[in-house]
């Protein structure tokens, strides 16, 4: 029984193949090039009775004989393995977006403290501006009142003994001119002056040749007198210099 199943898959070798012909077309119409006739089926015998197991140990196995494709093997599948992990992926996801939200609320948060510290920092520095300008204003209104009370009195203490002076040269130039005019007269009564050495020489070095007709008299008091007939003229130059030394005192 094998036999005839495996000659069933074989040429027929039974024939002896045809001569070789150099120049003629080999036909290929004989039993050497023709498909070997396939056997009957066998028949089988009519059931006897004999357990199914018997009869199949009987027939030949053609299954082991042709090659079977290898079956793909796959990989067993741990349920607990991938919801771990998709716990993980979620657990991951999930920290990730509260971080990110965490941080966008931190970011907002620091915004608005700067947003709150600069308007602070802005109203102090106002509040600062205005007190301190109020304390500099006052400040440097006392500055310049002492200033200028430092500067009046320096000024005042300077300036008198120029005035005095001053005053002292207009007085002999006016009272020079007026000798002039008395000693211009036809008759020039006698005149007589007298003051202080030093006015009588000023004035006597003013009138020039003029002062020879003039008897000068030298004294102590401050002011220079001139005596001609029944005229006197005196100067007023005490009471000029009491007024300026009290305004030289007050400032």
């Amino acid at each position: 029984m094998m036999d005839a199943v495996i000659a069933r898959y074989l040429p027929d070798f039974s024939a002896p193949p045809p001569p070789a012909a150099a120049a003629v077309e080999p036909d290929f119409s004989g039993t050497w090039f023709r498909t070997p006739a396939l056997a009957p089926d066998p028949v089988r015998p009519p059931a006897t009775g004999v357990p199914a197991s018997l009869e199949s140990e009987s027939e030949p196995e053609i299954e082991p004989i042709l090659p079977r494709a290898a079956a793909v093997a796959r990989p067993v599948e741990d349920r607990e393995a991938l919801i771990a992990a998709a716990e993980a992926r979620g657990r991951d996801q999930g920290r990730a977006e509260a971080l990110a939200e965490a941080a966008a609320q931190a970011m907002l948060e620091r915004e608005a403290q700067q947003a709150l510290f600069e308007e602070g920092l802005a109203q102090a520095r106002r509040v600062w501006t205005e007190a301190q300008g109020e304390t500099l204003a006052v400040g440097f209104t006392a500055a310049m009142q002492a200033l200028d009370t430092a500067l009046s009195d320096r000024v005042a203490r300077l300036i008198a003994p120029v005035l005095g002076q001053a005053l002292q040269r207009r007085a002999l130039d006016e009272l020079g001119a007026t000798l002039k005019r008395i000693l211009a007269e036809p008759q020039q009564p006698a005149v007589r002056v007298r003051g202080p050495e030093d006015l009588i020489t000023s004035l006597s070095a003013r009138l020039g040749g003029l002062a020879a007709g003039i008897a000068f008299e030298a004294n102590d008091g401050p002011e220079v007198s001139v005596s001609a007939g029944d005229t006197v003229i005196e100067t007023e130059l005490a009471a000029w210099s009491r007024l300026i030394a009290a305004a030289a005192t007050e400032a």
